[in-house]
This record gives structure tokens, sequence and C-alpha cells, in this order.
């Protein structure tokens, strides 16, 4: 995305106003108006070309993954512009260039080159060109890199399916039970979700002293066997429903901290993983590039959990150290290291870790808006994001009648860069 708009959007559009000014140039009567329409070609051009050769570093080296129709559509048309440009005709050259190329008989090179002055482009009015092409690649990379989609943080939820990371563009929006103030999702009537809702209860652990029921009984779940931050025994829980490689989840996640920090005694947080990814997760309708690792890193969080529940609270806190999640090989690492590379492999190799998301899967398809990221607070379902510690902070306190706690100086600003 390119300010809101799709960046396949402009280079389609780019690509349409190439061909136009070809077709400009086979009609055009006027020299003058063949050399406009030269200078307009070698700025869309150059373009073409530069915007190209940034689009395949974003997939080797950013996204990692690569698109191979994106790739061959990228390569055709950096294959014609850089042909256009090389045949542009710049400085008094030209008439030997069309002889060159376009094999001119002797008699028509009269005709061409009284038009040669009108027709063809200086060096410097090339040049110009040239570097016009290039500063709208820039302002293209220049907008990608500093202006990213807000809360895309679920940039590619849609509507009944979670989508890619970022979902909460949108921003914040609180559904309480019978009172969606959010867009309606067409699949929330899935009539199959009230028999997913009655395996779940039939398989809860009714002896588990731990468990809590929530969202006005949608959801039945004992606490110590999640991934869970705080103390098993807190009189109230908050349910995040994330992936560790969605921008959104993350920073929501560290807000959500900063609220517990508040109440240490009082709350536990229970983390939910949804991968966006196929892989593991069926439901998903497009892979996103962002997400190719998203089963493996909740897979190794799930294993790091079962070998030793005490240090997933580190370990949770490394995952966040960073804006981005890092990647798979890197976290795999850390767990080993942090466990121990036999108890690790173990729980990798002996947990049953598609039959866990699917769990947590179809716990996510149950409670509210299907949108990451998405909190249970007692009935009360928030999901997206938001910017606001504080109207975190408000709606966890007045919906579970905790006193007001006023922030420590520098905790909100710190949890961003834990």
């Amino acid at each position: 995305m390119w300010l809101g708009y799709p960046v396949a959007l402009l280079g389609a559009s780019a690509c349409w106003l190439a061909l136009l000014l070809l077709v400009g140039l086979t009609t055009a009567k006027s020299a003058r108006r063949r050399q406009q329409f030269w200078r307009i070609l070698f700025v869309v051009c150059t373009a073409i070309s530069t915007g190209s050769v940034w689009f395949f570093y974003l997939q080797s080296f950013e996204l990692e993954q690569i698109c191979w129709d994106c790739c061959v559509a990228n390569a055709c048309c950096l294959l014609a512009s850089v042909i256009i440009v090389f045949l542009a005709p710049i400085g008094r050259g030209v008439v030997g260039r069309h002889q060159t190329y376009l094999k001119l008989a002797p008699d028509e090179m009269a005709e061409v080159a009284a038009s040669d002055e009108a027709f063809m482009l200086t060096l410097p009015s090339a040049w110009a060109a040239a570097l016009t092409g290039c500063s709208l690649t820039v302002l293209l990379i220049s907008g990608q890199i500093f202006f990213p989609p807000q809360g895309q943080p679920g940039v590619e939820l849609g509507s009944g399916q979670q989508g890619s990371p970022d979902s909460g563009s949108q921003g914040l929006t609180e559904t309480l039970q019978n009172d969606s103030l959010s867009e309606p999702d067409d699949d929330q009537t899935d009539p199959t979700d009230s028999m997913l809702q009655e395996l779940l209860i039939s398989n809860a652990d009714e002896d588990s002293k731990h468990q809590r029921v929530l969202a006005g009984g949608k959801l039945i779940l004992a606490v110590d066997q999640h991934l869970h931050l705080g103390p098993l025994e807190a009189k109230h829980v908050l349910v995040h429903f994330f992936d560790y490689t969605s921008v959104a989840c993350r920073k929501f996640q560290l807000q959500l901290e900063v609220v517990q920090r508040r109440y240490p005694d009082q709350l536990t947080i229970v983390l939910i993983p949804v991968p966006q990814n196929q892989r593991c997760n069926k439901t998903v309708r497009k892979n996103h590039p962002r997400h190719h690792e998203a089963c493996q890193l909740a897979a190794t969080a799930l294993a790091v959990y079962h070998c030793q529940p005490d240090l997933f609270p580190k370990f949770h806190r490394w995952m966040l150290s960073t804006g981005n999640s890092p990647r798979a090989k890197d976290v795999a690492a850390y767990a080993r290291l942090l466990v121990g590379q036999e108890a690790f492999v173990q729980a990798r190799n002996h947990l049953r870790f598609e039959e866990r998301i699917g769990q947590c899967v179809s716990y996510f398809r149950l409670v509210g808006p299907r949108k990451l990221p998405k909190l249970i607070v007692g009935d009360r379902v928030v999901s997206g994001a938001t910017h606001d510690v504080e109207r975190i902070a408000t709606i966890v306190r007045d919906t579970l009648g905790l006193p007001a706690v006023e922030a420590k100086p520098g905790v909100a600003a710190d949890s961003q860069g834990e």
C-alpha cells in the first residue's frame, strides 16, 4: 500500500500511460508533439524501471517470499522500459540511431534529418526526465517506509476471516454482548458455530480450578492450559487473540502489559495464538508474505510453555523486544538456549501443534468480530488497534470494576521499546 492506495494500481496505471504515449507517438503529426510525448514517456519508463528494481528487492530481502507472477510482470515491465529508454532519440545522433535500429533507407534520411531538431531529446532534458522518474520512485519508497498503513496492524483482515497482520486499521471498536458497534460480520451466523461451542465446552477441563467463563458464556477455558502472563490465581482474566507476526498485535500486547502492571495481583493475560497462515490455520483465505512464519513462531511459543511455563514470560518479552517479529530460526535458537536443546526438540515432536492451533482458531471464531487484535474483557469484546493506552485501561477498569490507578511516569513509553 502507498498512502492508502494499492501499489499494484499505481504500477498498472504507469504501464497503461506508457502504452498510450507509445500510441500517441505513432499517431502524432507534429514533431513538437512527438518530442513532448518522448519526454513524458522517458519519465514514466524510468519510474517503471526503478520501481521494478525496488519490488525485486522487497520480495528478495524484506518479505523473503517470492511471488513468481509478480516477478514475471515486473521483469516484462523492466525489459520494455529499458528498451524504450535505450531507443529514445537523445542528442544529435538520432539520424544514425534510426538508421541502425529502424533500418531507414538512405532516401528517407533527409526527411528524418529535417525534423531532427524538433523530434529529438536534448541530453539535459533526458537527464531531467530520468531524475524526475527516479524521484517518483523515491516518493513511492518514502511513502511505504514512513507512512505504512496504520493498524494494518490488521491490514488484510476481511469481514468474516482473519486476514493479515494488522487488522486494526479502523481503530479500536467495542462490541458488548448483543450490542455490536462494529461492522456486521457475515460469518458470525455460521451454523457450525453452535456445534463448535458445544464441542469446546464438552472438551473443557471441568476439574481445573483455573477454568474461566468469559464473553457471556461463549468462551470457557482453563488458564493453566494456555499461554499466559500473570498469576493463575488472579481474580480477573484478559484474553488476547493475537499473531506474533502482526505489528498491530505486538503493539497492542505491549499496551496490555502496561495496564496489567497497574494491577499485578488482580489481572492475568491469556494469550491465544491465531497464526494468519493457511499452513496451520485453514480459515485464512489468502496468505500474506508478512505471516509466512506465523505458524513456526506460534509453535515455538507453545513448545517453550510446554517445557517450562515459568520461562515463557521471559521468552515472550524477547519476542516483543523489536518492532517486527524475529525470524523463525532465531526464535527457535533462543528457545533452545532458554529451555535446553533436548527438551525443546521433544516438545516440538510430541506437542500436537495442529490440534492446539485448531482449538485456538475455534475460540477465535466463536467470539466477536473476526479481526485481530482482539481482546476479551469479561463479557466485552474489543477488536482493532489503538495508540491510546489509557483507553484500554479505562475499558478494563470500567468493565471489571477495578479502582483507578495512576500510571507511573515513563511506563507507557518504556513498554513500546521493550
